[in-house]
């Protein structure tokens, strides 16, 4: 298929099935991607790389982080990272994590890019970065576009650095328990795909979950996945006693079943059928798939479609007695509705940074192309009085670069247990 063909389905998608169509209409402007499309094709000079930047380009009109086209892991072209991730204080990007690229070190800073300032480029790329706090900032895919560098060292010193690209490092989930104290126990949970995978860390460390007094759960780098994966762990982030998720969540969510977002979503469910033993999440995935069958081709459906609420109660238990959640902007999709739901238990308290609140538009699809691109784009919208705001830390710590030696809000974490322990 043609670079022309794909993108013009790509539009169509935004313009009929995109969750953001009708509230967004207008905000693209298509016929300028589409010309210099057409005219680099015709030159023979579209990579694969330059049409993924154009279309990616295209998209930023949509202003809607929760959406993102991408080359297929299916296909020949490997899909390219920088090797290290940053995070923007003042006017440096400091280096806070290295995977393939060995030639920095954590804690060193990034000045200036192909002789542009990080001041000057946070103008530049304010549409690519979505975001009005350094914090909050997402650089990695705009830097990809850049040559070069200059770096800053721990002393001081400063040299310039070719930026170069390496296949991407495979996500690595992690679902960990371990003891920080007698006390205390610490979960750490980067994303809700797997329903399996929860219920055996529940069984797993059941006992110690009923019988230490403190937990801290991070999910300050929880990429999401399912509501229905959590809702079991919550019976012990509750107090004792009787609470009905209905009530968490004041707003209602429509699905746009297009005739395309119908057959897209039942392909993904019979895949997710598949590859799930669990019965419990399976009975979700079948009812989930049967609202968009029942619905196919019927445009913004509400899948509660009775008006009356829907009760899902959960059982409280006394233990943990006192919990503390780490959140930051990257916990995003599922962790968002998990900080906005675990945060009204008052046996918890909520540290960091708000989340990335991307859930006006989600239960994100994908569509393939030749399994060379893929397309994922939202096929829900949030229905609301109120603005959603996410997850909104109880104490509120701002990034900077002390985290480079310390994890603030680990430490403050902690001393909170202790301190809420001892007034008890």
């Amino acid at each position: 298929m043609r670079y022309a063909e794909i993108f013009n389905e790509i539009v169509d998608i935004m313009h009929h099935d995109y969750a953001g169509c009708y509230d967004k209409t207008g905000w693209d402007n298509p016929e300028v991607f589409s010309e210099k499309i057409n005219l680099l094709e015709e030159q023979g000079a579209l990579t694969p790389y330059s049409f993924e930047n154009i279309v990616q380009d295209y998209l930023l009109d949509f202003q809607d982080p929760h959406m993102f086209f991408k080359r297929s892991e299916k296909g020949e072209e490997k899909q390219l990272e920088i090797g290290f991730k940053v995070r923007r204080f003042e006017n440096k990007l400091y280096v806070i994590s290295v995977g393939s690229e060995k030639r920095l070190k954590k804690g060193e800073s990034l000045l200036s890019f192909d002789g542009v300032s990080v001041k000057q480029l946070v103008t530049k790329h304010q549409s690519e970065l979505m975001e009005k706090v350094a914090e909050r900032e997402r650089w990695e895919d705009i830097l990809k576009r850049y040559s070069t560098c200059v770096v800053e060292d721990h002393k001081g010193n400063q040299q310039e650095m070719k930026i170069e690209l390496y296949e991407k490092e495979k996500y690595q989930p992690q679902h960990t328990v371990e003891n920080i104290d007698e006390s205390t126990l610490l979960i750490t949970l980067t994303d809700f795909d797997k329903g399996e995978v929860m219920k055996k860390l529940i069984h797993d460390y059941q006992q110690d979950l009923e019988q230490t007094p403190n937990l801290i759960i991070d999910v300050r780098l929880n990429i999401g996945g399912s509501t229905q994966t959590f809702q079991e762990f919550l019976t012990y982030l509750f107090p004792e006693g009787s609470f009905d998720l209905a009530d968490m969540l004041d707003y209602k969510m429509e699905f746009h079943c297009t005739e395309r977002n119908c057959s897209l979503q039942k392909k993904k469910t019979d895949n997710y059928l598949k590859e799930t033993e669990d019965e419990d999440t399976r009975k979700w995935i079948l009812n989930y798939q049967k609202g968009w069958i029942d619905n196919w081709g019927k445009g913004f459906i509400d899948f509660n479609n009775s008006g009356e609420k829907t009760s899902h109660w959960i059982q409280g238990k006394p233990n943990p007695e006192n919990i503390v959640l780490l959140t930051d902007v990257k916990c995003g999709s599922a962790g968002d509705i998990f900080v906005e739901i675990v945060q009204q238990s008052s046996k918890v308290t909520v540290v960091g940074r708000p989340t990335a609140n991307i859930n006006a538009y989600s239960n994100l699809i994908d569509k393939e192309w030749d399994n060379t691109f893929e397309l994922w784009y939202p096929t829900s919208k949030i229905v609301s009085e109120n603005e959603v705001e996410g997850g909104q830390p109880d104490i509120y710590i701002p990034w900077t670069p002390e985290y480079l030696d310390r994890d603030v809000d680990m430490d403050e974490g902690v001393r909170l247990l202790k301190q809420q322990s001892v007034s008890k």
